[in-house]
């Protein structure tokens, strides 16, 4: 009983630390190391100090004559009642936003409600709403924070402009609603400067987008069978599309297309040799560790990185 209370007492905590912030690291962590650190049957007596921001608070908790059990069912009861924060009502208040055009508001509310969530449903169903919003935001005209608006000069192109900006020709062309590399002189150009960067959990099997800082977007991938995707610091240095597949075990090549190419319609290449982020021709695996190193996503997963994702993205991969 004990132990399981000591569970509940500390994601408690956590949960009423994410919601109030500036009740600083006291919350229900500290009482739970002094009910735990008493017999359940003596007296509890003192007082804790309590730290929010540089302000030192004194809090008087325990009575004379309170027994351990008492405490530990009543805060049992309270963990119950904190533990879980519905963010139900911040995913319609994200729904209204959208419908009424603040994507931008939209999205930082979805932002917020990920963040809170306790339950593993519904903060997949935030992280999911988030990464459509998302890219529903980044590819449309609307202005947001990541994002300026330059105005083509003399000389340049489509790819001079992305170079200085960090990002891919195919993004431009998306956020843009351009059919060609052509472009006029004097048209504004919406651009994306803050950079994206991609981190794998190899225990979970999924890939989190973030863009200057924040969630972007979560994948579901595959990982190594053996264990064998390469963990650590890494970047992209390779881009292609209908990539060519050496097979790593018979070491044959399989040009894309032909019978037994397992790589997809995109290759993103690491500085590690022999590994990166590619599609699959088993779709219904994605989510499990059976890859030969590599990290599968899904075609329609990959292909939208590839767009995202320039030469340079640093990778990190985690067990």
């Amino acid at each position: 009983m004990i132990y399981f209370g000591s569970k509940r007492f500390f994601r408690a905590s956590e949960s009423l630390k994410r919601r109030f912030p500036k009740l600083g690291p006291f919350c229900l962590t500290r009482l739970v190391r002094s009910v735990l650190s008493l017999d359940c049957g003596m007296p509890l007596w003192g007082r804790e100090a309590c730290y929010s921001g540089g302000a030192h608070q004194q809090a008087d908790f325990w009575k004379s004559g309170i027994k351990g059990p008492h405490v530990l069912l009543t805060f049992l009861l309270f963990s119950t009642l904190v533990s879980a924060a519905d963010i139900t009502p911040l995913l319609n208040r994200a729904e209204v936003a959208y419908q009424q055009g603040r994507w931008v508001e939209a999205r930082n509310t979805l932002l917020r409600a990920s963040g809170l969530a306790d339950s593993d449903e519904q903060k997949q169903e935030a992280l999911g709403r988030l990464g459509k919003l998302n890219m529903e935001l980044l590819l449309s005209p609307y202005e947001q924070p990541e994002s300026i608006w330059l105005e083509v000069q003399p000389a340049d192109t489509l790819g001079k402009i992305a170079k200085r900006a960090g990002t891919t020709i195919e993004l431009l062309k998306g956020m843009n609603r351009l059919t060609t590399n052509q472009v006029r002189l004097g048209r504004r150009l919406k651009v994306l400067y803050e950079p994206f960067r991609i981190e794998i959990d190899k225990s979970e099997n999924v890939a989190i987008l973030y863009l200057g800082g924040q969630v972007f977007k979560q994948y579901a991938v595959s990982t190594g069978a053996k264990a064998n995707t390469p963990v650590g610091e890494f970047k992209i240095t390779d881009r292609i599309v209908h990539p060519d597949w050496w097979h790593p075990e018979t070491k044959q090549l399989i040009k894309y297309g032909e019978e037994g190419h397992r790589i997809g319609t995109h290759w993103l290449g690491w500085d590690v040799k022999g590994f990166g982020i590619h599609g699959t021709d088993e779709p219904e695996k994605i989510g499990q560790a059976v890859s030969l190193g590599c990290v599968r996503l899904r075609n329609e997963d990959v292909a939208e990185l590839f767009v995202l994702l320039p030469s340079g993205t640093p990778v990190k991969v985690r067990e």
